[in-house]
């Protein structure tokens, strides 16, 4: 079995395990794909990528959520864009699920909702927010996602709730070494990529 790891993040440390776990606990050998950092478009569309040569039986996306906030409104005057934002974001995953290697299977985690609210509570008031509008992207994501070509999501969202984003979220840890994540959590993502 292959398997590629592409995301918005290090994702080493989770290649690393999720190849370990399945050397360890299928009879058949896995070989897991690491790719670069930030490299899921260009892993992906890239023809002459690593990522198509062999071809892997799963490919993982860990998008992070700052990953769509470049196409979140950012006022109240931006509402009535707000569908077509949501429209550019979807074509965005689309585009990369149709040029995914054909006979993947896909595993794309959600995204998850940002515990820094920079409105407070209004966050929830506004179809503009950031809030709102990642969790719009996470209900596209499952509408749209193509069941036909084997796109199955990930709920990082409900993971990070489950151990409470307070803890989900190492500032640092991103800051100093691109971990999407607290890597007290590994086990947990690793066993949700797993299953």
């Amino acid at each position: 079995m292959k398997v590629a790891v592409l995301g918005s993040y290090s994702t080493q440390y989770i290649s690393s395990c999720l190849e370990y776990l399945l050397n360890d606990q299928s009879g058949e050998r896995a070989q897991v794909f690491d790719g670069e950092y930030d490299s899921i478009s260009s892993s992906i569309l890239d023809d002459n990528s690593q990522l198509h040569a062999p071809e892997p039986d799963i490919l993982v996306l860990l998008p992070d959520t700052k990953d769509i906030m470049s196409f979140a409104p950012e006022s109240s005057h931006l509402v009535p864009k707000l569908r077509s934002k949501l429209i550019e974001v979807m074509q965005f995953y689309e585009r990369l699920w149709a040029k995914a290697p054909a006979r993947s299977i896909i595993l794309q985690a959600n995204f998850v909702l940002q515990n820094l609210r920079a409105l407070g509570n209004l966050e929830a008031n506004y179809a503009w927010s950031s809030r709102s509008f990642t969790v719009a992207v996470n209900l596209e994501l499952m509408r749209r996602r193509p069941p036909q070509q084997c796109v199955l999501l990930l709920d990082f969202e409900q993971l990070a709730s489950a151990v409470g984003k307070d803890k989900w979220f190492d500032y640092s840890a991103y800051n100093m070494y691109k971990h999407g994540f607290s890597l007290d959590f590994l086990p947990e993502v690793v066993d949700l990529i797993k299953r």
